[in-house]
């Protein structure tokens, strides 16, 4: 199983693999393609905000796994529609974010907060 290509503009993510194998790929604006880390138990993979990635399981066997995010990963929706989420899908390992669209999301992620913590 494998992930979509994505990446979180507010969010650091530590993958912390708990029992099996993950393929973890990222692509940092300096890099022309993909890193790509194996991560086995007790192993954890940290990707700042703005780094697309991709998590994969390349094994028969299941991968348990604990994310911890800063902030908190936020995800919203409304009468199970998407209102807002922390990652945005790629189409693939296209060039990252700007800081134009990193400044968006941080805005439409503060407006969210906002309207949730008014509820």
């Amino acid at each position: 199983m494998t992930s979509a290509i994505h990446v979180h503009p507010v969010v650091t993510q530590v993958t912390c693999v708990v029992s099996g194998r993950l393929t973890v790929r990222m692509r940092s604006p300096d890099d022309a393609e993909p890193t790509e880390l194996v991560a086995e138990p007790g192993a954890a993979i940290v990707t700042e905000p703005g780094v697309p990635m991709q998590l994969a399981n390349d094994t028969e066997e299941d991968v348990q796994v604990l994310y911890v995010t800063s902030p908190a990963y936020l995800s919203v929706r409304d009468e199970g529609r998407p209102v807002y989420d922390d990652a945005i899908l790629l189409d693939g390992w296209s060039a990252p974010l700007s800081d134009a669209d990193r400044e968006r999301a941080r805005i439409e992620r503060d407006a969210v907060l906002r309207r949730t913590r008014s509820r």
